[in-house]
């Protein structure tokens, strides 16, 4: 199961984990044809950092779900719940230290603060900092372990080599509970994949985020408001509930005095981190000690975080639990330190070259990739960063290995937008005007101009009552939301005018249509019917003429000849079944 699912339905085509991915692990993907595209994560190159799932409007990327692992070990036997020490700035209660009594309402055996597995890792590289002569890179961040093997494998060896306290917790409830399973709980998407590695299999059997348990507690119906406070099981940790805040780790190990000394840096978000590693790749001098954090402003702005507060809250509720326990250090820490087997076999880790191997893209390939964007010359390459990738010819790269799709380019998409619709109102055959909000006229097509008489180079910021006169004019300007459509003659042509105002734009845009073909044949109709009315009353003068002589040669009042006429009209109009009665 991958750590990061995306789901197909709810990828739109959006591209943004594209261009947040701070590494480039995303994937172009096609559906059933070209153009149903949607974006995976490639776990090869991936650090697990988790943006991707916090920057996807659609929702189309989330966690592995794993509650129904978890929900199948309870069945077999204890398990322990470890909680990240980020759960009282984490969680969308009130009162987070009720966050115990949930858990266990759900069936875990024993609830404990991963906290105290941060205060023998605090411990450890405060051992190993002191001891080291050289410089030292201090993470207990998942996500910069795999930002180093993967893409910076070279600033390997300077990474201090202590276990997540993920890690050391679960080894060390392990030791306490035999048997037991255990289950880590916490903002981090990263620590899916570090469980995942071989050193890593003795420590702990699941990761669920805070969502995956609100959601679990919500399916069978527990509410945070009816749950009680409730203390954590032992061991009780100290200053390292500390750790999820920006220089936890080197607070908690004490090593530090003066913060601002150029011996110690703090560094948090991927992409400060990533600069400080091209330092220690580039051998540039620097401070003696770094600690690095994936999420900006460490843990306390994991992607798994379920509220809403800001960072400085956060950092203010997580102080205020670690003030409100009155503990420095944990009674229970010495004993677990007596030797240095006994921190070796908790704290132990191993770190690997893990960087993907990528063939050459042969230049010609690149060329031709570009070409497919219009990009035949150097300057033709924008680099504008649009698409994710940091420069035209890595976007080629990434299409060559797969991992792209060449079309995927904003400024090639948008001319190419353009020219379609440049060459659909240039070549319709009505005539468009476009007209500032002051009356000037912006712009108008070919057709515009035929129909107008003049060119668009003598019509463009001319005032628009002048080029269609004062009574055209009052009939096309328009600043109401509806579209208006009237009629009137322009150079002897008769056209139908519709007008509507575009607020986007502050335009007011009328199209003309020509209509005097339909007006004349309109008017030669009803020329016809005129005339041919003409003709039939003169007939009928005629023969009332007639008439009125035969009855008079006959002793008939004309009144008794429109009478029997009358009557005549009637019998025929009348239907053949009545006539018969």
């Amino acid at each position: 199961m991958p750590v990061i699912e995306t789901i197909k339905a709810r990828c739109r085509d959006c591209y943004k984990c594209l261009r947040e991915c701070p590494v480039k692990a995303i994937r172009v993907n096609k559906g059933e044809t070209d153009k149903d595209l949607y974006l995976t994560v490639e776990e090869e190159t991936c650090v697990f950092c988790g943006k991707c799932v916090t920057v996807c409007p659609q929702k189309a990327k989330r966690p592995s779900d794993d509650t129904g692992f978890v929900k199948a070990l309870l069945r077999r036997g204890p398990v322990i719940a470890e909680v990240a020490p980020s759960f009282v700035a984490s969680l969308p209660f009130d009162d987070a230290t009720v966050f115990p009594a949930l858990l266990r309402k759900l069936g875990f055996s024993a609830v404990c603060e991963t906290a105290f597995g941060a205060e023998i890792v605090a411990r450890a590289h405060a051992r190993f900092f002191q001891r080291n002569g050289r410089k030292v890179i201090a993470t207990a961040c998942p996500a910069v372990v795999n930002l180093v093997e993967k893409h910076f494998p070279e600033v390997i060896p300077y990474l201090a080599p202590v276990a997540s306290p993920m890690i050391v917790m679960g080894r060390y409830l392990k030791s306490i509970y035999p048997g037991a399973r255990v289950v880590f709980i916490g903002p981090c998407v990263a620590k899916k994949d570090e469980i995942r590695r071989s050193e890593n299999m003795d420590a702990v059997d699941v990761v669920l985020t805070y969502r995956e348990v609100l959601d679990w507690a919500t399916s069978l119906g527990i509410e945070s408001s009816s749950l009680p406070k409730e203390p954590f099981d032992p061991p009780v940790p100290g200053r390292a509930r500390l750790f999820p805040a920006e220089g936890g780790l080197l607070s908690s190990a004490r090593i530090v005095e003066d913060w601002m000394s150029p011996r110690v840096a703090l560094v948090s978000g991927m992409d400060r981190c990533m600069d400080a590693l091209r330092h220690f790749v580039q051998g540039e001098p620097g401070p003696d000690l770094v600690e690095m954090m994936a999420c900006p402003g460490g843990c306390l702005a994991g992607p798994a975080v379920e509220n809403d507060l800001d960072l400085v809250s956060r950092r203010r509720k997580l102080i205020e639990y670690y003030a409100s326990s009155g503990v420095e250090t944990p009674p229970a820490l010495d004993s677990q330190l007596e030797t240095e087997d006994e921190v070796f076999k908790l704290t132990r880790t191993a770190f690997r070259n893990r960087k993907a191997h990528l063939d050459d893209v042969p230049e010609e390939e690149i060329r031709r990739i570009l070409a497919i964007t219009g990009k035949v010359r150097p300057e033709d390459e924008l680099n504008c960063g649009a698409c994710g990738f940091p420069s035209c010819r890595e976007k080629a790269k990434a299409c060559y290995r797969g991992l792209a799709d060449p079309t995927l380019c904003i400024p090639f998409m948008r001319e190419k937008a353009e020219s379609m619709a440049t060459l659909v109102v240039e070549s319709v055959p009505n005539g468009i005007v476009v007209m500032a909000e002051d009356g000037g006229i912006l712009d108008l097509n070919p057709a515009a101009e035929t129909l107008l008489g003049i060119s668009r180079k003598e019509a463009i910021k001319q005032d628009a009552r002048s080029v269609l006169g004062d009574d055209l004019f009052l009939k096309v300007w328009t600043n109401g939301e509806k579209a208006t459509r009237t009629t009137g003659e322009v150079n002897s042509r008769f056209v139908e005018i519709t007008s509507f105002w575009e607020p986007a734009q502050r335009v007011v845009v009328a199209i003309f249509t020509d209509r005097t073909r339909e007006h004349q044949e309109s008017e030669e109709l009803r020329r016809v019917r005129e005339e041919t009315a003409r003709r039939v009353e003169q007939v009928i003068d005629r023969q009332m003429t007639v008439v009125q002589k035969i009855a008079g040669l006959l002793g008939e009042t004309v009144a008794e000849t429109r009478g029997s006429l009358s009557q005549l009209l009637k019998l025929i109009k009348q239907p053949e079944d009545e006539s018969e009665k």
